[in-house]
């Protein structure tokens, strides 16, 4: 559950949007202080940490959050544009994503950490030798060769 944010003080206040790089009003305004390892921005007043966009939110709107997720209307983690963000629950969060296809799983060559594509997989599946030596022309171990050819995983390749 987020944590309410604290009144900012007109430095606090000045310190956090010297933080964003702030742009066009339909721009998105980046956070350019530091940034987790989820991609959100985080400041910290009164010593506790707060993501930006959430504090963004409130300074442009002059409303706490509270127990409110803050969506970004433009999928920009880093953005603090408070034009850019709405307020939401986990239901409204997961129906934007879904309206904005990133809802579906991804497989194969679209999925962010694939190493091989849909032509290798043909060519490993096609290939007699053995998954110890197919393994290194692709830069993967053999097990994940035995996985391909049993159709455990990348099944959807003909």
């Amino acid at each position: 559950m987020p944590k309410e944010l604290p009144l900012l003080t007109e430095q606090q206040n000045k310190r956090f949007w010297d933080s964003v790089n702030i742009g066009h009003p339909d721009q998105c305004w980046e956070w350019r202080g530091y940034v987790l390892g989820n991609g959100y921005g985080q400041i910290k007043l009164t010593y506790q940490n707060y993501k930006a966009h959430r504090v963004a939110y409130h300074l442009g709107h002059d409303e706490d959050p509270g127990s409110s997720l803050v969506c970004h209307v433009c999928d920009n983690r880093r953005c603090c544009n408070p034009h850019h963000l709405f307020l939401g629950t986990p239901a409204d969060n997961s129906a934007d994503m879904a309206s904005k296809g990133r809802a579906a799983r991804q497989v194969g060559e679209r999925h962010g950490h694939a190493k091989l594509t849909e032509d290798m997989i043909r060519e490993i599946r096609a290939s007699p030798e053995p998954p110890t030596l197919v393994a290194p022309k692709y830069g993967v171990c053999p097990s994940l060769i035995s996985q391909i050819r049993h159709r455990k995983i990348w099944r959807h390749v003909p």
